[in-house]
């Protein structure tokens, strides 16, 4: 199949769409979400308000954006460290660390208004870094690294929902505490808790509890 050649025009829209994103990234890196307009935006990518409407709907559309950039991230920096055979790190760890480094990169107030009940990309199992993680489960699994008695797919919801919570802890805590640290502390101790056998399954209380 041929490629179709990119006109002038289309490549002036991609450029003028990329600077918008980039203007505003910086500066609700710098100043916060709530506190940046799309005026103060327009106004430093030396564009009108008119025009940022042509590329977003609003500024809400710039983390969409980030998503994309996120999944780009993913693919082209983390999985060249974590495909290799001889890799010294624990592949699933490094995963989650690589996903701290960029959350604590985005700033607080800026994965703050990620984190929402609204945001439904955080579950779309199609994403690349779900396809990645789930390759690195098998892998583990094979080599018998990790637990085989689950499927890859309830391990990586549940690595998934560990590592949501870290994050959601981080910014409660208005980044207190080294968001990247953290995250590699609760997967070595869930690493532990994992290779922990359990004597007798848990027993539960909801038929003797009342509220």
């Amino acid at each position: 199949m041929i490629a179709k050649k990119i006109t002038s025009r289309q490549a002036q829209a991609a450029r003028t769409k990329k600077k918008i994103y980039n203007v505003a990234v910086e500066l609700m890196n710098k100043q916060g979400f709530e506190k940046t307009t799309i005026s103060q935006i327009s106004k430093k990518a030396g564009v009108s308000v008119g025009a940022f409407y042509l590329y977003f709907k609003s500024k809400d559309d710039i983390f969409y954006e980030k998503y994309k950039a996120f999944d780009a991230y993913f693919e082209k920096k983390v999985t060249p460290l974590l495909i290799k055979e001889n890799a010294k790190f624990d592949k699933i760890i490094a995963f989650f660390e690589a996903y701290a480094i960029w959350d604590k990169k985005q700033g607080y107030d800026a994965i703050r208004k990620l984190y929402n009940t609204q945001n439904k990309l955080f579950t779309d199992k199609e994403r690349y870094p779900h396809k990645l993680l789930r390759d690195l489960i098998r892998e583990a699994q094979e080599k018998n690294q990790i637990i085989a008695s689950m499927s890859t797919e309830d391990i990586a919801e549940f690595l998934f929902t560990v590592a949501r919570g870290t994050i959601y802890d981080w910014c409660l805590n208005f980044a207190a505490y080294d968001l990247e640290e953290r995250m590699v502390f609760n997967f070595e101790l869930l690493g532990i808790i994992f290779k922990t056998e359990k004597t007798q399954p848990y027993v539960s209380i909801k038929n003797d509890i009342t509220i």
